[in-house]
């Protein structure tokens, strides 16, 4: 979902970038949230796949209180 909405934000500045739209956010608001959204939404896609290679913990009822 991160991903997806890093790439929307690019899309935003790419379109806020635009000489024809005056009103609005700046564009480089757009870009830079762009930069930060979409690089968090890559880690959490790399992390999903690490994960998932990872055997879960053992179970550890066994373990004294």
């Amino acid at each position: 979902m991160w991903l997806f909405l890093g790439v929307g934000l690019g899309i935003a500045y790419v379109v806020l970038s635009r000489p024809i739209v005056d009103d609005g956010p700046p564009a480089w608001l757009a870009g830079a949230a762009a930069g930060i959204v979409g690089f968090l939404g890559l880690g959490h896609l790399a992390y999903s796949f690490v994960a998932r290679r990872e055997k879960p913990p053992a179970d550890r009822t066994d373990m004294a209180m």
